[in-house]
């Protein structure tokens, strides 16, 4: 086989492919990274005040304060309760539906009402909610 510098020709299950071999630069490089990775100290990150209802009927009721998109898709909304404490919603589908009308500064109550089990064999269930906004 090739040389460190150069392209490497290998031969696997019949096919013959190019390969560019693994530098010497990037080796120490990745080795060094490494011996960072053991030096470095973690701190672990605060809860986020992700709203997860788990019982029907659970409320949350107050003042949506943002709207972020969220890097999976979909949207969540940060709601500033009465107590003047913030949590985000789940990006769940059928709550950003009902959610899809509010704008910033919106009061809203949303009710879980529960998991609704999916038609089709093998989905995961449904979050079900009802959204209600103030007059």
């Amino acid at each position: 086989m090739g040389n460190l510098s150069g392209i490497k020709r290998l031969k696997h299950f019949g096919l013959e492919i190019e390969a560019f071999p693994y530098s010497v630069g990037k080796l120490k490089q990745d080795l060094e990274s490494e011996k960072n990775m053991e030096k470095t100290k973690w701190v672990k990150q605060k809860d986020l005040n992700l709203w997860q209802p788990k019982e029907e009927n659970e409320e949350l009721e107050g003042q949506i304060i943002s709207v972020t998109e969220s890097k999976f898709g979909g949207f969540q909304y940060g709601i500033k309760k009465e107590d003047g404490t913030s949590v985000m919603t789940p990006s769940h589908k059928v709550l950003q539906n009902r959610l899809s009308d509010a704008k910033t500064g919106t009061m809203v109550k949303i009710v879980y009402l529960g998991l609704e089990k999916p038609k089709i064999k093998g989905y995961s269930p449904t979050a079900m909610y009802d959204v209600f906004f103030a007059e």
